[in-house]
């Protein structure tokens, strides 16, 4: 189940304390497909938030976009959430 999405979650996952899940099986996978270029785009974010905090500050604002964007691709990912009945991916 090598993928680029399975690539790129393996990226974000070394970054930060937000882990992104595996997904189940291979229809899981194709479904989140989509969302690599956000993830791709939200690694950004997860470096300036890293580095924040290595300077001993915090943004509040920033994590909790980070973490609301991990909790629902983990939703779909463990299938809680269906990915077609979503209208924004």
């Amino acid at each position: 189940m090598t993928s680029t999405y399975i690539d790129t979650i393996d990226i974000f996952n070394k970054i930060s304390g937000f882990t992104i899940s595996q997904p189940k099986n291979d229809d899981i996978n194709n479904k989140l497909e989509p969302y690599t270029q956000k993830i791709q785009e939200l690694i950004k974010d997860l470096k300036r938030y890293e580095s924040i905090r290595s300077k001993g500050f915090s943004d509040d604002h920033l994590a909790t976009e980070i973490g609301l964007f991990v909790m629902h691709i983990n939703q779909i990912s463990n299938g809680i959430v269906d990915v077609s009945i979503l209208d924004d991916h």
